[in-house]
């Protein structure tokens, strides 16, 4: 499968400081410094009638860059803004042509 579509599963592990964040996810699961990352907030949908947890959405919240990878988990530093993916509907290139997303929170470029 190309990298462009290879979807790994990511979460924020812990808040360091202001600008630092780390990942549930490292180089096991193909990520490496300088990649891109966009954070997600996840907004879960409830019916009020019946409290049923109806799905969720989600939006683009931070955009990082990883600073630090590591066998099981990464530290990305959060970086100006831009224009940011949303989720389902990633990328198709960047400027060297290589997308790789994380599904559920976050996308990543190499």
């Amino acid at each position: 499968m190309p990298d462009a579509q290879r979807i790994t599963i990511g979460r924020v592990a812990e808040i360091l400081r202001g600008d630092e964040i780390a990942l549930n996810v490292g180089t096991d699961a193909g990520v490496a410094v300088d990649d891109r990352v966009v954070l997600f907030r996840e907004i879960a949908i409830t019916d009020p009638d019946s409290h049923r947890r109806l799905g969720e959405v989600q939006y683009p919240k931070l955009r990082l860059r990883v600073v630090t990878a590591e066998e099981q988990f990464c530290i990305a530093r959060v970086t100006p803004p831009s224009s940011i993916p949303s989720r389902g509907n990633p990328p198709t290139h960047s400027r060297d042509g290589r997308w790789k997303s994380i599904a559920g929170r976050l996308y990543t470029r190499r």
